[in-house]
């Protein structure tokens, strides 16, 4: 569920669904009539049960095995018929796979994966490229009617290089001290350091 709140952050909320017959486009309706809930398990009600239930779940341990010592099994019948409670909550639901979110794509600046995901309409959020031994980060936010974008976080470095023109781009996570890296025009090698310099050579605007 955490991978697939990475992908759609929204994908365990519980939600209503109403309908009602506009007077004029682009104006809500003033009537509104309730069709149905779509109830979810949640992450936090997920994990407190697990996390409850976890010792009976899994092979006992070693330190288990020899204490000898029986579960509390009256309190883990309750723990279980609040799963219950919670699971036929979600089988309750009048509306099934409520989705207003608007879906968005695109290939990845640093490596070329593809990133699939989902936010609010209105919203602006981080999201990252899941791929192996990548580091991109964008912002995602809606623009314009029905569409999102990406926009890489990125810092711009120019290439050093006297007669050298390009200018490098680095995610966040690449930004390193020790970290190597090669002009994407040049080819010449570089390392990232700390800089400093004495205080008497700045030059101050006032």
């Amino acid at each position: 569920l955490k991978a697939l709140l990475e992908i759609d952050p929204t994908a365990d909320q519980s939600g209503d669904l109403y309908v009602g017959e506009q007077e004029q486009p682009n104006v809500p309706a003033r009537a509104m009539h309730h069709v149905g809930r779509n109830e979810l398990l949640d992450l936090p009600t997920i994990k407190k049960h697990y996390d409850a239930l976890g010792s009976i779940l899994h092979v006992p341990t070693i330190e288990r095995l020899s204490s000898s010592k029986e579960p509390d099994w009256p309190k883990i019948k309750g723990r279980l018929e609040d799963v219950l409670e919670a699971i036929q909550k979600v089988l309750d639901s009048s509306v099934w796979n409520i989705n207003f979110r608007l879906t968005g794509e695109t290939e990845c600046t640093f490596c070329g994966a593809l990133i699939k995901r989902r936010i609010k309409r209105g919203e602006r959020r981080k999201i990252y490229c899941l791929s192996e031994n990548c580091s991109a980060e964008y912002n995602m936010y809606e623009f314009g009617e029905n569409q999102v974008r990406f926009e890489p976080i990125q810092t711009a470095v120019p290439c050093p290089v006297e007669g050298c023109e390009a200018t490098n781009y680095f995610c966040p996570a690449d930004i390193a001290v020790g970290q190597r890296w090669k002009c994407c025009s040049c080819d010449q090698e570089f390392i990232f350091s700390i800089g400093f310099s004495r205080a008497n050579d700045l030059v101050s605007d006032n």
